[in-house]
C-alpha cells in the first residue's frame, strides 16, 4: 500500500507535465474561426450559381453561446434570393464546430481569380465585438466560341477557281481562349485547302473578343454546282490550360457565273429580221431567257429562250432595222433561282440590199402573189362551180 501512495503523485505529476495545458486564457473561453469545407462547382464560373460550405470551429475550451455568423457579400458574389446574410448558432462545443452553406451568384463580369469572401462573427448580446474571418473563393471562367459571319471572296465560286474564306470568331463566355488556332477541313475531295493545310494562328481571344481568320479552298474543276460542306475546328486551351475545341459546319456554294456577250449582230434581209447572236461565257447555265431590243423609247421586239448553257451560243431575232442605236436588255435565271439582269448597246449601221438582193426581194414578193392569185383562183372556181353547176346538153 505504501508503494502505491508513492507512484500515485508520481503518475499525476507525469500526466500533468504530458497533457497540452490551455494558455492565453483558453480553458475559460471559446475561441472561433472559419474555414471553407467545399465549393459546388469548383471553380465558380461568372454568371452562374456556387454553393460554398464553411465549418465554424471552436478551438477554445469554453463552449461558444449565442454566436451569429454574418457573411458580407461584395463583388463578384451575391447572395441568391431567400438566403440570409445572418445565421444564428445555439451552442459550439469546446474542440468542436458546426458547418453552414451559402448560396451565390457570380457576377458576369467577373474576371477568373482567387476572391476573399469575409464574414464576421459576434456574441448575439454584443453586436459591436466581432471579429472578421476570411475564406476564398476560386472563379474561373470559361470559354464559349462562335462563328459570327463567313465572307467569301469571290462571291460566285466557280469550278477551277479558288475562294478565300473570311471568318468572324467571337468569345461570347467568361474565359479566354488561349492559343486558338481555326483548321479548316474538306469533307469532300473537290474542295482542297490551300497553304498550311487550311491551319491558321489566332492567338489569344478574351471574352467578347472578336477576331478574323481567313483561309483558301481551291475548287476542283469538276465540282458540280451545289454546296459542299467542310468543317471548320478551334482549337484552344481553357484558363486551367486544358486543351478544347469547337467544331463548326460551313456551306460552301458552288454555282459557278453566267456571262452574256453580244458576239455578232446582221441582219437578214430573206426574212426580214435583225439576228443578234449571243454567247455564254460563263461557267454556268442560264434559264428563262427573255431578250428585250429597244431603239429610243421604241420597243423593237421581244425574244425568248428556255435555257442558255455555260459555253454555248444562240441567236435572238427581232423586226429588221437598219439604222440606230439600242439596247438588249436580258432578263434571265440563275443556278440559285434568283433574277438577273444584263443589258448590252448595240449600234446598227447597216446598208439596204441592192442589186441581186433587191431582184431576189422582188422576185420572192411575186412569187408569193401568184401563188396567193392561184389559191384564190382555184377556191373561187370551185365555190362558182358549186353555186352554178352544168346542166346536160340534150341532143333534139
Amino acid at each position: 500500500m505504501k508503494l502505491i501512495n508513492v507512484l500515485i503523485p508520481v503518475i499525476v505529476a507525469i500526466l500533468a507535465v504530458c497533457l497540452p495545458q490551455p494558455v492565453n486564457g483558453q480553458a475559460s473561453m471559446a475561441v472561433l474561426d472559419i474555414s471553407l469545407v467545399s465549393q459546388n462547382p469548383y471553380p465558380a464560373e461568372p454568371g452562374a450559381d456556387v454553393s460554398i460550405e464553411i465549418e465554424i470551429e471552436n478551438t477554445g475550451y469554453a463552449d461558444a453561446k449565442n454566436m451569429v455568423v454574418e457573411i458580407i457579400p461584395k463583388d463578384p458574389f451575391k447572395l441568391l434570393p431567400g438566403e440570409e446574410t445572418k445565421k444564428t448558432i445555439n451552442q459550439i462545443g469546446p474542440q468542436s464546430s458546426v458547418k453552414e452553406t451559402y448560396d451565390l451568384y457570380v457576377d458576369t463580369e467577373a474576371i477568373s481569380s482567387d476572391y476573399k469572401l469575409d464574414f464576421n462573427i459576434y456574441s448575439a448580446q454584443n453586436p459591436a465585438a466581432y471579429s472578421t474571418k476570411s475564406v476564398t473563393v476560386s472563379v474561373q471562367g470559361s470559354p464559349k466560341l462562335v462563328v459570327e459571319s463567313v465572307e467569301t471572296m469571290p462571291d460566285d465560286i466557280e469550278p477551277g477557281g479558288s475562294v478565300t474564306l473570311n471568318f468572324k470568331i467571337k468569345n461570347i463566355g467568361s474565359g479566354t481562349a488561349r492559343h486558338l488556332q481555326a483548321r479548316l477541313n474538306a469533307t469532300t475531295s473537290y474542295l482542297v485547302p490551300i497553304l498550311s493545310g487550311g491551319l491558321v494562328y489566332i492567338g489569344n481571344l478574351n471574352p467578347g473578343e472578336t477576331k478574323e481568320a481567313s483561309t483558301q479552298l481551291s475548287i476542283d474543276s469538276l465540282a458540280e454546282y451545289k454546296t459542299y460542306t467542310a468543317t471548320l475546328t478551334l482549337e484552344y486551351k481553357d484558363e486551367s490550360n486544358t486543351p478544347a475545341s469547337d467544331t463548326f459546319s460551313i456551306g460552301i456554294p458552288v454555282t459557278g457565273s453566267i456571262r452574256l456577250d453580244i458576239i455578232n449582230v446582221e441582219p437578214n434581209y430573206n426574212r426580214m429580221l435583225l439576228d443578234i447572236e449571243v454567247a455564254n461565257k460563263g461557267t454556268t447555265d442560264a434559264k428563262s431567257l427573255e431578250a428585250k431590243f429597244v431603239i429610243g423609247n421604241q420597243t423593237i421586239g421581244v425574244d425568248y429562250l428556255s435555257q442558255l448553257k455555260a459555253t454555248k451560243k444562240t441567236t435572238f431575232s427581232f423586226p429588221l432595222v437598219l439604222k440606230g442605236q439600242g439596247e438588249l436588255t436580258i432578263n434571265y435565271v440563275g443556278p440559285g433561282l434568283e433574277q438577273n439582269q444584263v443589258a448590252k448597246m448595240v449600234t446598227l449601221n447597216f446598208q439596204p440590199p441592192s442589186g441581186n438582193g433587191t431582184l431576189n426581194l422582188i422576185i420572192g414578193v411575186i412569187i408569193i402573189l401568184i401563188i396567193i392569185y392561184f389559191v384564190w383562183r382555184k377556191f373561187f372556181r370551185k365555190k362558182h362551180h358549186r353555186t352554178h353547176p352544168t346542166r346536160p346538153i340534150h341532143s333534139k
